[in-house]
């Protein structure tokens, strides 16, 4: 098998194992419930599911990767991801990608998700989800796509993984890309921390967003001047062409600086 069919099938193995382990973390909780005579609220629900789900998919992700390449890629987290200017630049990147995609909710089934209200689903999908799904995604499954093939094309797959277990049309593109916005930052700081720290920003943003009932609607029903609507279109639009640009740069660096060692290693070993 060559290495980029290993990294294909590592991609779809691991998305069957985040979608099962959804399923059975679901399944013991209301099991749990009905086993104990314990009427379990909504959110306790979301948050208790949510966490078994996160810590099966990450323990069994990483005793995959040991058992395959007898190793576990270190994630690395130095204190260089506190850095307000990156993630300030991370968030108006996200932003303005939200305002660019905003058209295709008009053409894609919108942004239905529906969060249970509650003190507990704010501290799963702001604080929890990202502390997680960056473990997991940016660091776990880009880490075991790196023993086959390069830093570009892992962080392409796994954004492309992140964006499928989204599932809604809509919110699989806006994930796809900003996967690759929060592997972006995790590469070029050095450390998941600015990833975690980006992604809590951008599920705070998102999670005001459904709070305040503004999911699904358009630019165009806040703004009604035609011309103010097509410089923020503009400038929002310009913003991902250059972010997306330094990130496709940032990721050939990498993925040249990740060969070069590779034929040094094997130039030593031999």
């Amino acid at each position: 098998m060559t290495n980029w069919k290993r990294t294909l099938s590592g991609t779809l193995l691991f998305i069957v194992i985040f979608i099962l382990a959804q399923f059975l973390a679901s399944t013991s909780v209301l099991l749990f419930g009905r086993v104990c005579g314990v009427v379990i609220s909504e959110d306790i629900f979301f948050i208790s599911s949510y966490l078994i789900s996160a810590v099966i998919t990450l323990l069994t992700v990483t005793l995959w990767e040991r058992r395959r390449y007898q190793t576990a890629t270190h994630i690395e987290s130095s204190v260089r991801g506190f850095d307000p200017t990156a993630l300030l630049m991370g968030v108006v990147l996200l932003v303005a990608l939200s305002i660019v995609i905003m058209p295709l909710s008009s053409i894609l089934s919108p942004d239905d998700r529906h969060f249970p209200d509650g003190g507990w689903t704010l501290l799963a999908v702001v604080f929890l989800a990202p502390l997680f799904e960056e473990l997991i995604f940016r660091g776990r499954l880009y880490g075991l796509l790196l023993h086959n093939t390069t830093p570009a094309r892992a962080a392409l797959l796994s954004s492309l993984a992140f964006a499928v277990v989204h599932l809604e049309p809509i919110v699989m593109i806006e994930a796809f890309f900003a996967g690759l916005v929060f592997s972006y930052i995790y590469i070029k700081r050095r450390s998941i921390i600015a990833a975690i720290l980006l992604h809590m920003c951008n599920n705070a943003m998102a999670y005001t967003i459904l709070t305040l009932r503004y999911q699904g609607k358009t630019l165009v029903e806040f703004v009604d001047n035609r011309f103010v609507l097509f410089v923020i279109y503009g400038v929002a639009l310009v913003v991902v062409i250059i972010g997306f640009i330094n990130i496709a740069r940032t990721l050939h660096r990498e993925s040249r600086r990740a060969t070069i060692e590779t034929f040094e290693n094997s130039d030593i070993t031999e």
